[in-house]
């Protein structure tokens, strides 16, 4: 009996380490996740920071060529966050209407039902 208890426990332990070695890989694999998208964010925060600055120096340019201000800037961006019915900080790409009378979402670029090209819309609707 002590002989079958053994070979048990023998088993149980491999069986044990088994798993182990499973969960150690599983929880690298999820540090290297993390990682990734710790690194992915970081990259998008990079991106985001230069977006803005090549906006200010457009924007600073634009004042010095045309004479526009800021209060000219805040206007035309409340009237922009209004458009959408929220007045919210942002401008969400609205639906439009197609030729066949369907509506089109904002980052379709077909109509579902007739297959045409999507209705115009401008530069910053696909963003």
């Amino acid at each position: 009996m002590t002989l079958g208890m053994d070979l048990y426990d023998v088993y149980q332990h491999r069986q044990i380490k088994r798993v182990q070695r499973q969960l150690g890989i599983e929880a690298s694999s999820t540090d290297q996740r993390m990682r990734n998208t710790r690194d992915e964010i970081d990259r998008l925060h990079d991106r985001i920071d230069r977006l803005v600055l090549v906006n200010e120096a457009m924007w600073e340019l634009l004042c010095e060529c045309t004479g526009l201000t800021e209060e000219h800037l805040r206007h035309r961006m409340e009237g922009l966050d209004r458009s959408d019915g929220a007045v919210d900080g942002r401008r969400r790409p609205q639906a439009a209407v197609c030729e066949c009378g369907a509506m089109v979402n904002a980052r379709a670029r077909i109509c579902l039902f007739c297959s045409a090209d999507a209705p115009a819309r401008t530069a910053f609707d696909g963003l």
